[in-house]
């Protein structure tokens, strides 16, 4: 009796799975083996591959993201809870690269007195933070960097950002508030 073409696929797919799942730590071995071997040419192929299909990739993988959110959630905070360490030195790393971009993009000195230390160089809310819950400092950073707006934010050194806004002025009589 001859097989539909429909039995035969169904075989075939359980022939592979079942042969999959026999041969697994022999084919690791050899697709890693392989890859060592072609690695540039394999690489190189990868990269021109994405390149080509960048926005197709693109929307795959927020596709992916948005319907598996919570298992990247997850896994973001066990990464985290596991890794203190590794976790404070991304997040320090991170705040520093914003705060420099934030710097580049806004001057990167103080707009009353000229302070150039960027240790001692802040964030400043042009015309306060009506209406807005307190944000930390990397939210602020952020909407400074994604919303570039001059008449919104500068950069003031902590001194004349403090007086400003303790006093309403600046004794060094750039600004008033």
């Amino acid at each position: 009796m001859k097989k539909t073409r429909d039995v035969r696929l169904r075989d075939r797919k359980e022939y592979h799975k079942r042969y999959y799942q026999e041969n697994k730590e022999k084919k690791r071995i050899y697709s890693k083996k392989y890859y060592q071997e072609h690695r540039e040419e394999m690489d190189r192929n990868s990269k021109k591959h994405r390149n080509e299909n960048m926005e197709k990739t693109k929307r795959y993988f927020s596709e992916y993201y948005r319907k598996n959110r919570e298992k990247y959630l997850e896994y973001g905070r066990e990464w985290a809870k596991n890794n203190p360490e590794k976790r404070k030195e991304h997040r320090t790393k991170s705040y520093r690269k914003f705060r420099n971009k934030f710097f580049s993009m806004y001057g990167g000195k103080c707009a009353c007195c000229g302070e150039e230390t960027r240790e001692f160089l802040c964030l400043d809310h042009i015309k306060g933070q009506k209406g807005k819950k307190n944000q930390n400092s990397s939210a602020a950073t952020r909407e400074a960097i994604k919303k570039y707006n001059p008449k919104k934010f500068r950069i003031l050194c902590y001194n004349c950002n403090m007086s400003l806004g303790f006093l309403g002025y600046c004794p060094h009589g750039g600004l008033d508030k």
